[in-house]
């Protein structure tokens, strides 16, 4: 896990000083594309209503974003970061690889976007299914803080916008019987890392004789991963359907909100008015999932259901609050940095039992009764 202050050293070099001026967004985008099929025997047919159709093709984009005036806005509008962009737009590969086995290939990949995607699939009919798939997104944020029309003072962050990257590594295995019972099992790795912009501004006085007012612009520092293991289990027997599965949940959370305050005011009585706060809050946790279901058709108009849920949670909590000349300083008790805590923890624990017992009668066409019983303990 890479440290806080290398993440932080990002946001404190981003100035949140007034600054005077009247400003504009305008912004040009272009964006170049070709597009071929694999295999194409006729130049009509990479098109809808050619006279052939294809398996496989490659999509291939570039363009580039040149704003002027508010870059942020500019990249938050369009999605995109300032600059040349280009890439594999869209990917799709298939080939038989055995008897009744098909293996997939589907990817995209757009250098400076941070838009990459990758799924392999190989399918056996009747047998067995194996899936790996890899996302990464990102999106702009404009973190700029708000505008004092008295003074024609606009309060920025900095010159390009913040950026929040998402993204899920999986892999997926399972059977296909028709006759027999079935298992399929997956893992997840889901992640959020970056900044985003936060409306929760910080105190400044407008030409220095003004009311407190919140225009100094925050940001959220966000190193959020998660890890998700499921294995289910079903059958089919004559007129009944039955599951069971097991899911386990295991997070980690580390947000903190950074706020200035007063930037560039002076001391007063020799306490220091321009200060950085970092709110910081931590959770980790663990779940643990267990579930069971039944499908029945009774009749032909009458359909039996029965579920049933077993859930613990149990999370640990972490946080502080820290003043100081920057964000994530080392805490430091002073009454003129304000009333920050360190080292608060915490923790709670959920257990949750449900169960649910359906009973559909179709009498009619167009009539259906559903008396259902749903007992919940917690």
């Amino acid at each position: 896990m890479k440290s806080e202050k290398s993440k932080s050293g990002r946001g404190a070099s981003r100035s949140s000083r007034p600054v005077t001026r009247a400003f504009r967004i305008s912004n040009f985008a272009f964006l170049i594309g070709a597009s071929a099929a694999a295999a194409a025997e006729q130049e009509n047919s990479v098109f809808e209503g050619g006279t052939n159709t294809f398996n496989n093709w490659v999509e291939i984009s570039a363009g580039g974003l040149i704003p002027s005036g508010n870059t942020a806005q500019a990249e938050q509008d369009r999605h995109l970061s300032q600059g040349a962009f280009g890439g594999i737009q869209d990917l799709h590969f298939q080939q038989s690889v055995a008897t009744n086995t098909l293996f997939t290939l589907d990817g995209r990949g757009i250098f400076d976007a941070h838009d990459y995607g990758l799924s392999l699939g190989l399918r056996k009919e009747d047998l067995y299914f194996l899936r790996f798939n890899l996302e990464n997104f990102r999106t702009w944020y404009n973190g700029d803080g708000g505008y004092y029309p008295p003074d024609n003072a606009w309060y920025p962050l900095g010159d390009e916008a913040l950026a929040l990257d998402r993204g899920e590594i999986s892999f997926e295995a399972g059977t296909l019987f028709k006759n027999k019972p079935n298992l399929a099992f997956k893992y997840s790795h889901l992640y959020r890392d970056g900044e985003k912009s936060s409306t929760i501004w910080g105190p400044t006085h407008p030409l220095f004789i003004g009311p407190t007012r919140g225009l100094t612009p925050s940001f959220y520092d966000i190193d959020e991963k998660r890890d998700i293991f499921a294995l289910d289990a079903t059958h089919h027997i004559k007129a009944t359907d039955f599951g069971l599965g097991v899911r386990y949940e295991k997070g980690t959370l580390n947000n903190a909100l950074n706020i200035s305050q007063y930037p560039g005011e002076p001391a007063v009585l020799g306490v220091p008015q321009d200060r950085k706060i970092t709110d910081r809050e931590g959770v980790t946790y663990d779940l643990l999932n267990v579930h069971a279901f039944s499908e029945t058709w009774i009749k032909k108009n009458l359909f039996f259901s029965a579920g049933y849920m077993f859930t613990h949670l149990d999370n640990d909590l972490s946080g502080n609050r820290i003043y100081g000349d920057d964000f994530d300083v080392q805490y430091s008790p002073n009454a003129g940095n304000g009333l920050g805590y360190t080292n608060l923890v915490g923790s709670s624990q959920k257990t949750e039992n449900v169960l649910n017992l359906n009973l559909m009668s179709l009498p009619l066409n167009n009539l259906s009764i559903v008396p259902s019983v749903r007992v919940q303990k917690s």
